[in-house]
């Protein structure tokens, strides 16, 4: 087996769309977190491996004699220990936590690949999600299998890093994606109340239904929706000089263009 195995598409995977947004979002949240929590990784192992390989130089020096692997891969361990997504696992997902590769080989399981891909929210999510496995496997056939796995710790947390990266911007493509094609429905029923020594009005505005359409912003986690529809207003109690009225007033309706800026995340 290879990085070149494919695995066949679920026939009832849905594409990606609006009813997947928290999903895709929350996925999007863990793998930045993963790629700037194994870059960080990378650079506190490289920090403990270096003064090591140097130590290796000068059969004279105290810690000539420690396996760099070793110290190193403790050193990991106490980081894992930290480790904590942000969501976990993200809303929707059922499938395996994590799909492993065997040790000394570029293979992995395929029926822990489908599991991933089935477990999956939506097609996107398992396609990204599945790439970043491909990639790990094409390295390890591309370097070979022994020169993969004799890796010093630092450098394989910098691979994870690199990966969860790719997997991050794909992620974001896809929140994009879905954000500029979608539509959001809004209304809405508002009351406010204006209280003076004298006076006293509650006005009455609603807002049928209206479709908005999306719109990312390209460089930056913000967009936008805009829509058009129709807002009817009228006095729905007043008190002005001690005299009060109820239902005052005729209702009037307005044609309003709606514009709302919001998050990504």
């Amino acid at each position: 087996m290879t990085g070149a195995m494919v695995l066949p598409a679920s026939a009832d995977q849905t594409k990606c769309s609006c009813r997947n947004l928290r999903s895709v979002q929350e996925e999007l949240k863990n793998a930045e977190y993963e790629a700037m929590f194994f870059a960080d990784m990378a650079a506190k192992l490289k920090a403990v491996e270096d003064p090591l390989i140097e130590a290796h130089k000068n059969p004279t020096h105290p810690d000539s004699d420690v396996n760099i692997q070793d110290r190193s891969s403790r050193a990991r361990a106490d980081l894992m220990r930290t480790f904590k997504l942000p969501h976990n696992p993200a809303y929707g997902y059922s499938g395996p936590l994590t799909v492993d590769m065997k040790f000394g080989s570029c293979e992995q399981k395929p029926a822990d690949l489908e599991a991933l891909r089935a477990g999956s929210q939506c097609k996107e999510i398992a396609d990204i999600t599945l790439a970043h496995e491909a990639a790990h496997r094409e390295r390890c056939a591309r370097e070979t299998a022994a020169v993969y796995w004799d890796r010093l710790p630092s450098q394989i947390a910098a691979e994870e890093a690199e990966r969860y990266r790719e997997q991050a911007n794909a992620m974001r493509a896809q929140l994009k994606r879905i954000v500029d094609e979608g539509t959001i429905t809004v209304e809405a029923k508002m009351e406010p109340r204006i209280k003076g020594p004298q006076f006293d009005v509650t006005y009455s505005f609603v807002m049928p239904s209206i479709e908005m359409e999306g719109k990312s912003s390209p460089g930056s986690d913000s967009w936008t929706v805009n829509g058009k529809g129709k807002q009817s207003g009228k006095i729905k109690n007043a008190k002005i000089g001690g005299i009060r009225a109820n239902r005052a007033g005729n209702s009037t309706m307005t044609s309003i263009w709606l514009w709302i800026r919001m998050a990504l995340l």
